[in-house]
């Protein structure tokens, strides 16, 4: 299983993150790993991305090549829930 190494460029510094894998991933699958890599970022370091944001991540294989420089946006989707209201 092949893994990846994910760094976030903002103006204040560059944080190197952990390697990441799953089994479907492969080196043509970048937007995808920057994806998830965005996702465990803004988890594990309560980052909260507003609607329309985007962070820049990069990510690396194993052996430390550069697999791309990825503007990853959140986008919000609302979710609705209707009750009735006069019972």
């Amino acid at each position: 299983m092949n893994q990846y190494r994910y760094a976030v460029h903002n103006d204040e510094a560059t944080f190197e993150g952990v390697y990441l894998s799953h089994p479907d991933w492969h080196e043509d699958s970048a937007e995808c790993i920057a994806e998830n890599a965005a996702d465990y970022y803004c988890s594990e370091n309560e980052v909260n991305l507003k609607c329309n944001e985007s962070i820049s991540i990069e990510i690396f294989t194993e052996d430390g090549s550069s697999l791309g420089l990825f503007s990853v946006g959140y986008k919000y989707s609302p979710h609705f829930t209707a009750f009735r209201e006069n019972e």
